[in-house]
Order: C-alpha cells, then structure tokens, then sequence
C-alpha cells in the first residue's frame, strides 16, 4: 500500500489520486479506533458475523497501540502519516505496510453452530490469506466496511500485549465503502427526557433525538450544559412520559458513544415496579411503536 503511486498516471491528476489514498487512511483510522470493536464475515461466509478488538496498528515496522500516536498531516504540502513515541516522530510519505491487529485467540469459534465451525477448519478464521470482509461499529457516526487479508498470525514478544498472539490485517483501501451497522429503523423523535447521571438526584434535560431496538441519541436542551464523562462502569437513568397521562418511564442506559454535543445510549435496563430488569426485545418494540405513534410521518 502506498500514499503515492509509484509510477505516475498522465491519464489522471496526481493530487486527486493522492488524496483519495490519504482520505482512505483517514477513514481506517477514524472508524476502526484502538480500542474499539469491529465485525466481519469470515472467508466467503456472508452469513456468519464475528466480533474483534482493534489493539492497534502495524506501520512500517512499528506497532501503534495508542490512537494518539498516529495521525495524518501535511508536511510542507505533502500529505504524510505520521506516528509519535518515546523516540520522537516519524513521518511517512509512501506506505507499503499498513496492518490492523487484533487478537487471535477470543474464543470467538465457541459462539458458533457445528456447521460455521467446521467450515472454519481447524485454523478458525485466521488463517493466513485468509479473505474477510470488515465492519466498524459507531452507533450515531459514519462506518464503513472494506476487505482485508490475514497477512500473519504473531506472538507478540514485548510490549503492552506481551505473550498474546495477535493478527495482522491488511485492509484493501479500493474496497472501502460507508455501510448502515443498524439493522433496526431509526425513529426520529424530539421527546425530552431527564437524564441522572449514575442515577443521583441531579438530572439534565435533554432529547430522544433518534431511537431504535439497539441504540438511542440524546442531546441536550441547553447546550450550554456539559455531559458528564463516562467511564466504563458509569449509566445514566433515562426518565421520561410518552403523554401527559401515562407513567413515568426509567431506563438505565449504557454511553456508547459521542458525537458533537449528543450521546449514543444502549437501553440495559427498564424499571418495573420499582425495580430494575433486563430491557427485553419486546419493551423495545413498544417503545418504538410509542415513538412512532408520536413522532411518525403520515
């Protein structure tokens, strides 16, 4: 892989190409973060999705395991990658190795039917050259899917992921396309709600801007305001009223993800009779249907 074609294309202008390639890089690195979770299809099964980690990033030798130690920049006018560290900053102008690594061993096979894992084999589904499709998971924000090929299985041998065998894998930038993780439809809503941060007293007034059987959107009716910081272990408690007449609704709600001033929730929980149980495929559906009664077109 390359930022620059190494041999010039009188038929086409050079800074159109090379940005297409930049903006490509660009968008791996804005959609599968370190850190986050990606999808994919094993090798010609389009109906098997599988969950990996994003560790990091192998660039021409080096690994990248923080998100803040790659960026893309434009060094006297040349758009470059350019990776950070304890021994200073590189910049790259041409890239012929650009890898994603995950871990290789999560037990991901355990999750699947005989058949799926049969067909796996006994390498499961990293074999090397093996053929996978890859898909980011941002609820609220743009994702794309690409092709990538297993180039290697490692065991690492230093590092922060020292002693774990890791995979690398070679995403194909020509195949790169946005792509809707949602399966569900968005209902579109403006219902305000109060939100208490790991269930205090204190609450925010904000909006249901969006919400499907998976995810929900909220911002804030005084942007003014400031969403709390979310750790892995804080929830939010979701109070609200679909009419004037009908009960209070709780839901406990797991930050997601964030964009701008608004906040992706995952319903966790729903309160009944005082107490909290699992939110249910069917108090989903309701909830939807609600929303669609109030906000829906037509």
């Amino acid at each position: 892989m390359a930022l620059f074609s190494k041999k010039k294309d009188e038929t086409a202008s050079p800074v159109r190409s090379l940005g297409t390639r930049v903006d490509n890089y660009r968008r791996i690195l804005d959609c599968f973060k370190i850190g986050t979770r990606l999808r994919f299809h094993p090798e010609y099964d389009d109906d098997t999705v599988l969950e990996a980690l994003v560790l990091g990033y192998y660039v021409e030798d080096v690994y990248i395991f923080q998100q803040k130690n790659i960026s893309i920049e434009v060094i006297d006018g040349i758009p470059s990658l350019t990776i950070s560290g304890p021994q200073g900053s590189m910049s790259y102008s041409r890239i012929n190795k650009f890898y994603v690594v995950v871990p290789r061993d999560i037990g991901i096979e355990e999750t699947l039917d005989y058949d799926s894992r049969a067909t796996l084999g006994n390498m499961g589904p990293f074999k090397k050259g093996a053929a996978l499709k890859l898909m980011s998971v941002q609820p609220g924000r743009d994702n794309l899917s690409c092709e990538a090929i297993v180039h290697r299985n490692l065991k690492m041998d230093s590092g922060p992921h020292n002693g774990l065998t890791v995979v690398q894998l070679d995403p194909s930038l020509g195949t790169i396309q946005e792509y809707e993780p949602r399966s569900e439809t968005r209902i579109h809503t403006h219902l305000p709600a109060h939100f208490h941060f790991n269930g205090g007293s204190e609450f925010l007034r904000t909006y249901i801007l969006d919400f499907s059987e998976s995810a929900m959107r909220l911002g804030l009716m005084d942007e003014t305001n400031q969403w709390p910081s979310f750790g892995k272990k804080d929830m939010g408690v979701l109070c609200m009223k679909l009419s004037k007449d009908s009960p209070v609704i709780k839901l406990e709600c797991q930050c997601m993800d964030q964009r701008g001033n608004e906040r992706i929730f995952k319903v966790n929980k729903i309160s009944r009779q005082g107490q909290f149980v699992p939110f249910s495929k069917l108090d989903a559906l309701e909830m939807k249907v609600n929303l669609m009664n109030m906000f829906g077109e037509g």
